[in-house]
């Protein structure tokens, strides 16, 4: 007969594994299914709602400020097309800064009104100013980079650098073309010093012509000084290496004046001779004398001129040219006179009885 078993005082009774899976469940602590949310005291609510609001405050500071920058910069891009509107109506009618021409400036505050460059002597406005020992200057107007009407002072040495001949009429004297040759005057010894009836030569001098070009020359003039004022002088000749120079030459006490029929052309680097020969009249007692001199300097001109001009300036002193110009002739503008020529006024030569 089969034995029956049963469970002894110390053994575990077996339970379905389903009953004790709902104890163990039964023993744990319920879960909410409710979002979980930090408790805070009303305190710290306050504090979070008042920095949000901060926040939002702070952000509407920025936004205003962004728009017064922007606001701001459109008010400076519209002054600077204003600016360019003004500088495109500044005009000046010589270019700006031009020394040399006479020019008009006006800008559009200005209306129909321009203003011109002029010439300066100790500040006030003059027509011109050439004395290099006078305080000359100028006003030069031009359009400044903010398209204003603006205008330059120059005077005492800085306006000599820049007006090395002066202002005349609001502008710089153009600078004077220089002879590309010039003559030299030198005396030469009479044959005799001895005053006397009869022909006599008065004067004796070479003229040479610089090695960097040919010159001419057509009048030259002669002062004198004849002591005796009993006696004469008269029937002057001018006598060139031997040959009479055809001329016309007129005897006005004091001055001997002689034109050339045909300018005298001086080749480079040589020159020619001259002797100036009178015929002196009446009684001559012993200390008698007669002194003979080329003149020279008539002016300051140094500026080429045709011929009839230089003769129409009042200069006869000595009138020579450069044969510079193309075609030369009496009417080319290659013509200058006796002014800064070497030799003259000459030394005096001088016949004693």
């Amino acid at each position: 007969m089969p034995r029956k078993v049963t469970a002894s005082a110390g053994s575990v009774s077996k339970k379905p594994a389903s009953v004790r899976t709902k104890k163990v469940l039964k023993n744990l602590p319920e879960i909410s299914s409710a979002p979980i949310m930090p408790e805070m005291s009303a305190p710290v609510m306050e504090t979070a709602v008042a920095t949000e609001t901060q926040i939002g405050i702070g952000m509407g500071v920025l936004i205003v400020s962004c728009l017064t920058l922007i606001a701001a910069f459109g008010s400076v891009m519209m002054a600077g097309v204003t600016n360019l509107t003004t500088r495109s109506t500044c005009t000046d009618t010589d270019g700006g800064k031009n020394y040399n021409m006479l020019g008009y400036v006006k800008d559009s505050y200005d209306g129909t009104k321009s203003y011109g460059d002029y010439c300066t002597l100790n500040g006030a406005q003059v027509a011109s100013c050439t004395d290099k020992t006078k305080n000359c200057g100028m006003i030069e107007r031009y359009c400044n980079s903010n398209g204003r009407r603006s205008g330059a002072y120059i005077y005492g040495s800085a306006f000599w650098r820049i007006c090395p001949n002066g202002c005349k009429n609001g502008a710089c004297l153009p600078l004077v073309p220089q002879p590309k040759s010039k003559p030299v005057v030198a005396p030469m010894s009479l044959p005799s010093q001895v005053l006397s009836n009869g022909v006599n030569t008065i004067a004796k001098f070479t003229i040479f012509a610089s090695s960097t070009g040919y010159v001419s020359w057509k009048k030259i003039n002669f002062k004198y000084y004849l002591s005796n004022a009993s006696s004469t002088l008269s029937n002057c000749s001018l006598i060139n290496n031997a040959s009479t120079s055809a001329a016309l030459i007129q005897i006005n006490k004091p001055d001997i004046n002689i034109t050339l029929s045909n300018e005298q052309v001086i080749a480079n680097g040589s020159s020619q001779n001259y002797a100036l020969s009178c015929l002196i009249n009446g009684t001559l007692r012993f200390g008698d004398s007669l002194s003979t001199q080329i003149e020279g300097n008539f002016s300051t001109s140094t500026s080429p001129m045709t011929y009839n001009d230089v003769v129409a300036s009042g200069e006869n002193r000595f009138i020579w040219s450069d044969l510079s110009a193309i075609q030369h002739n009496a009417s080319s503008s290659d013509w200058y006179g006796s002014y800064g020529i070497q030799g003259l006024p000459s030394s005096q030569w001088i016949l004693l009885k």
